[in-house]
């Protein structure tokens, strides 16, 4: 009589039982499983034997057999089972625990790997019923255990939802703690949530620098340079990023599990960081490039701002060589042929987009739609303020509010959050022009030193405050396109410049339906109306008006 070897599967469904976090569930299987073999005898007339010396134990740790997720394609079992039936694997049995550990999905599903397994003359040993199921056994006994497993799943689901049902409304209804795990801000005591202020102090002061314009690796830098800690250990990009994208801070709820993905977004512990802070990081965060900073290699005065005038999509990615700068886009770069724009020498772009800056009159930028806006804007804000406020109530009326209603309720609070950014932008437009005098200032021969990464970086700060994106094209083979959008304004202002000389060959803006271009000492003005072109408020024709961009 042949040894067949014994391939004995293994799984626990939850991560708290695997081995190395002290679970017993995978030991406690893998004795059963060894015990049988040292037991097994051929009553069933199979003709052959198992022996502890031909063992092989196929192992999942916290992996479910409810959701399919053990006999999935790459999963140990999956690759057991098609190893035995393209032959790879040969003279082999399959032991389980019992038929829930081969799968609690779809019966359906399971039943056609099972038989498919059974088919190609691997037999599998169920040790809890005793039985060995081969080409001959009883498919209504297999179907039936398969069957049986998967509504013992359901069963357990749906007395595992009811549970949680019944903690969430006690949460909600007397805020006790929903279980001793929270955020690593927070600690239970005394059946409630108390903020830790060592873990506390430094998250406020992520949300306050990042919100008023440094980047993630600055505040990573200071942080550790004042002593914060991050779970006990040094702050580093992603855990600065980790902390920015984390809703908990201000107070809601956030689950993994899909099962209660319903409750997220319940208040339920002490908010630290206000629902503002959070949605303005939020939003900056999402903005392509804006939390691109200064950094030694390649320094520009513009981080953040610079997008490709191609796509649209890709940043500038600026590039060291020797102590010239060159600007590319960053799908250009990847070779995704997402974008094929050309590169161009960024020390000459940035050179005159200062000198454009310096000389900009930006009380000219056209902001007479502003009052009508404002007042659109503040009508739309009402409307959905009130219909947030009834949905509000509706909410706050059940302990437990349905699915639907948050989902509504969500929605409605990111449009109002939308809508009031927009009034605040409009709102500053007075404070503009004090705040570019300033920026004006600061540029000087101390700022144009690319070794001065301090005063560089606070200069970049500033004029993100101002302008809103600079997008940039090479378009001939000494000739950039610049234009330039600035926050509350809806002008965009087109500057031509000449790579080789350095020089801004003409600046455009639109104009109360007016298009204005400035080309050196001349200024071209077309109505878009009348469909004129004019030099220096003197009409000229079409022909002559082309000549002039030559």
């Amino acid at each position: 009589m042949g040894i067949k070897t014994a391939f004995c599967y293994c799984r626990v469904s939850s991560g708290r039982q695997k081995t190395e976090k002290g679970g017993f569930g995978m030991s406690r299987q893998q004795a059963l499983l060894t015990t049988y073999v040292e037991e097994y005898e051929d009553k069933d007339g199979l003709g052959y034997e198992l022996n502890v010396d031909n063992i092989v134990f196929l192992k999942a740790e916290g992996v479910s057999g409810f959701s399919g997720k053990n006999i999935e394609k790459g999963s140990v079992l999956h690759s057991f089972i098609a190893d035995y039936k393209s032959g790879k694997i040969k003279n082999a049995v399959l032991i389980i625990e019992n038929i829930d550990r081969f799968s609690r999905a779809n019966p359906n599903e399971a039943a056609e790997l099972f038989l498919g397994l059974i088919n190609k003359g691997c037999d599998v040993h169920e040790i809890d019923t005793e039985t060995v199921h081969h080409r001959c056994s009883d498919l209504n006994q297999i179907s039936a255990g398969l069957t049986r497993s998967h509504k013992e799943s359901l069963r357990k689901q749906k007395l595992s939802i009811k549970n949680w049902d019944e903690r969430f409304e006690k949460t909600v209804k007397k805020h006790v703690p929903l279980t001793g795990r929270c955020p690593g801000w927070l600690k239970v005591e005394n059946d409630l949530y108390q903020e830790i202020p060592e873990r506390v102090a430094p998250i406020r002061l992520i949300f306050e620098w990042y919100n008023n314009g440094y980047g993630q690796a600055y505040i990573r830098d200071r942080l550790n340079s004042e002593g914060y800690k991050y779970n006990g250990k040094t702050w580093s990009n992603w855990s600065v990023h980790r902390v920015l994208k984390d809703e908990r801070v201000t107070g809601k709820h956030r689950t993994q599990s899909i099962l209660r993905n319903n409750f997220d977004g319940i208040m339920m512990y002490p908010a630290i960081i206000t629902e503002l802070q959070f949605k303005r990081a939020e939003q900056r965060l999402t903005k392509p490039g804006r939390d691109k900073k200064i950094n030694r290699r390649a320094n520009t005065l513009f981080s953040g701002l610079l997008i490709c005038g191609l796509c649209k999509a890709g940043h500038i990615l600026i590039n060291n060589e020797n102590g010239n700068r060159f600007g590319r886009c960053s799908h250009a770069i990847a070779g995704n042929k997402r974008c094929v724009a050309n590169g161009f020498k960024f020390n000459v772009v940035e050179n005159t987009l200062i000198k454009y800056l310096r000389h900009l009159d930006f009380g000219s930028l056209n902001n007479s739609s502003h009052a009508v806006e404002l007042e659109n804007l503040s009508s739309e804000l009402i409307h959905y303020s009130n219909y947030l406020a009834n949905v509000q109530r509706t909410v706050d009326s059940v302990d437990i509010p349905s699915e639907t209603d948050y989902k509504v309720l969500k929605n409605l609070e990111a449009k109002v959050r939308e809508l009031q950014g927009k009034i605040d932008d409009i709102k500053a437009l007075e404070n503009v022009s004090v705040s570019y005098e300033e920026i004006v200032k600061k540029i000087n021969n101390e700022l144009m030193d690319v070794s001065n990464i301090e005063v560089r970086q606070d200069f970049n700060i500033k004029i993100r405050k101002i302008i809103r994106e600079i997008q940039i094209l090479k378009i001939q083979k000494n000739i950039v396109l610049v234009s330039v959008s600035f926050y509350v304004s809806n002008d965009v202002q087109w500057i031509t410049i000449s790579l080789k000389e350095g020089l801004l060959l003409s600046n455009t803006y639109v104009e109360n339906k007016i298009l204005v271009v400035t080309l050196g000492n001349e200024i071209m003005t077309y109505d878009i109306e009348s469909k004129q072109y004019y030099l220096n408020s003197k009409p000229i024709s079409n022909e002559d008006a082309y000549a002039l961009f030559d």
